[in-house]
């Protein structure tokens, strides 16, 4: 799941200035049954936590985690 401002590039749209047109992905990882986000080089970053992600480097994504996009926050439910 590709999240960003763009309609046309992302499954879900995150309508606010600070968010890039191609901000996150979000995926499943089978092989260790996780969630996993990754930045995808946007241009005001992504915080999981607090903590800044690096462009291209897949994080491990729990339940009550919070991601920041720019200027939005978004917490993490899982079930």
């Amino acid at each position: 799941c590709v999240m960003g401002r763009s309609a046309a590039w992302c499954d879900q749209v995150i309508d606010e200035n600070t968010v890039s047109r191609r901000h996150i992905r979000v995926r499943w990882d089978p092989r260790y049954s996780e969630w996993l986000v990754e930045d995808l080089e946007s241009s005001n970053g992504t915080r999981l936590d607090g903590r800044a992600l690096r462009p291209y480097a897949p994080v491990p994504l729990a339940s009550g985690a919070v991601l920041t996009l720019g200027g939005v926050k978004l917490t993490v439910e899982s079930g």
